[in-house]
């Protein structure tokens, strides 16, 4: 039988807690038999406590400790969620290391670029075997390769299964954590969308633990909530919205991989919140439309974000009386900056500024925002961070209207960037660049804002037919994350010039007036089937 430590709840302040990790010991010695994350098991639910989450977390911080890993060095994952993605995190933030999370999806060549670039020590990555995590230990750069390809090392699930007498440490632990600089940087999030030199996100304690909270004060969420998670926690949404605030609200978490086990766990567990981007709300209003249970009969919230959501799926959504509840952000302010109130969902607007967050349009409309979530700045990148932010405001790129009641409006986009309605942003230009490279392709442009997916409208002087020249495309983009390569293609009649006014006299594309004049052939590649 496990001995806990009998603590008076007088002796903590959960409020007075400067970092998550420390919310999440007092979560471990003030209740430490509560159920806190829930899955399936042989087809029924089964529950870790807060304390059985501690284990794993404890052995995670032993292992990191025996490599002598120093308070601001950085750990790397490459991981689907779990709950070892969860416990690293926690570990880390214990520690005062610095996590820097890559998305699962990542090819290999990327996270070694990732890694090389973050002067990462450590790489928590997967094994041949499913959902194993395993430790990568310092190696120089120049022979990453062969070891992300060997996988070495010790297991974290071998040790967190050994069950460690993790109780008699929990005060240590939480006085370890409780003693971490908030102002110190405790995660590296990358932008998505760039395929040059990646820009690290680097986000304090108190950024990420302002954020969550200023969330849950325009969304409460209760302990006898349960959170279905999809979207992953190497983003800042999910990262914000979804974990910090489960380990405030001290509700239960479960997690699932894909929308097809969304659909399956959601009548066993019987979630209350869910969180989307516009792509799998859509979904969701498709299966709630052959069968109202779909997501459960206990949803009391949807929220949406990440890309913008058109006001006829919000109605849709709002008719199954699940209106979502829509908010704003970037990565760069940790991430939220505007949310709609819960109870007060309303449609076309993301909401008035979250608590703490000041917001102002530049002269050009440019929203630009401050508060105490805006990030510490890029990592080893000095003059990127300058040309975002200036004395502590914060430029978004996007363009907004503020009503008389403090509802933000987004009214369109001061920078070129690509917005998917899966919510991963994409730069253009970069991929524009590399496949005209090609010698046959003389002009690419690409499109997809507030799509599902890229597409590319091409102009070659080749006469080939779009399945080959789309065959090229991937081709030379085939060392990118699926959701920066175009699954569809247009060949342009013509070529574009400064005649038409298609370009600038620098020959740069003038994109509004491009998507203007062929808009009716964009729609078409997006309502047709895939080229055969």
């Amino acid at each position: 039988m496990t001995n806990y430590i009998r603590i008076s709840s007088g002796s903590l302040d959960p409020n007075h807690a400067s970092t998550i990790a420390t919310h999440f010991w007092n979560n471990v010695l003030l209740f430490p038999r509560d159920n806190a994350f829930s899955y399936i098991h042989d087809t029924s639910i089964s529950h870790l406590t807060w304390c059985s989450i501690a284990a794993r977390v404890f052995a995670i911080c032993e292992v990191l400790a025996s490599n002598k890993l120093e308070p601001g060095e950085h750990v790397a994952s490459w991981l689907q969620n779990s709950i070892d993605w969860i416990a690293l995190d926690f570990a880390c933030q214990t520690l005062g290391l610095v996590h820097v999370a890559i998305d699962h999806r990542e090819s290999e060549s990327r996270v070694i670029d990732f890694v090389k670039f973050s002067q990462s020590r450590l790489l928590v990555s997967i094994n041949s075997e499913p959902a194993t995590p395993e430790l990568l230990f310092e190696i120089p750069s120049n022979s990453l390769h062969t070891k992300v390809q060997n996988r070495l090392s010790c297991s974290i699930l071998e040790i967190a299964h050994g069950q460690p007498p993790v109780c008699s440490k929990v005060s240590q632990l939480r006085m370890q954590a409780s003693s971490v600089d908030p102002q110190k940087p405790a995660q590296m999030l990358f932008t998505s969308g760039t395929i040059s030199k990646p820009k690290g996100v680097m986000l304090s304690h108190a950024n990420l633990l302002s954020n969550a909270l200023a969330k849950l004060k325009a969304a409460p969420q209760f302990v006898d909530d349960l959170r279905l998670n999809l979207l992953p926690f190497s983003h800042a949404y999910a990262r914000t919205c979804e974990l910090t605030t489960w380990v405030l609200s001290r509700s239960r978490l479960a997690i699932v991989v894909d929308w097809s086990e969304l659909l399956l766990a959601a009548p066993l567990f019987q979630p209350t919140l869910l969180n989307l981007v516009p792509i799998l709300a859509r979904r969701a209003a498709e299966s709630l439309s052959t069968d109202r249970g779909a997501l459960g009969v206990k949803l009391r919230l949807l929220q949406v974000g990440g890309a913008a959501l058109g006001e006829d799926l919000w109605r849709t959504l709002g008719g199954y009386s699940l209106p979502p509840l829509q908010g704003y952000g970037l990565t760069e302010a940790s991430p939220v900056v505007c949310s709609n109130r819960a109870g007060g969902q309303r449609c076309s607007t993301v909401g008035p500024a979250v608590d703490g967050v000041e917001l102002r349009l530049a002269a050009d409309g440019e929203l630009q925002v401050r508060g105490p979530g805006t990030m510490l700045g890029y990592w080893n990148d000095t003059a990127a961070t300058e040309q975002i932010l200036n004395d502590g405001w914060l430029s978004t790129g996007d363009l907004a209207t503020i009503d008389e009641e403090g509802y933000v409006h987004i009214v369109g986009r001061k920078s070129i960037r690509i917005v998917l309605d899966s919510g991963y942003k994409v730069d253009p230009a970069q991929i524009e660049q590399k496949l005209q490279t090609d010698p046959l392709i003389q002009q690419a442009i690409l499109v997809g804002d507030g799509r599902p997916f890229l597409a590319v409208m091409i102009y070659s002087n080749d006469c080939r037919c779009e399945r080959e020249l789309l065959r090229t495309v991937s081709t030379l983009l085939s060392d990118l994350p699926q959701y920066m390569r175009p699954r569809r293609i247009f060949v342009l009649p013509k070529p574009l010039s400064q005649t038409d006014d298609t370009l600038t006299a620098k020959g740069s594309p003038r994109r509004s007036i491009i998507m203007a004049a062929y808009r009716r052939e964009i729609d078409e590649l997006y309502s047709s089937k895939l080229p055969k």
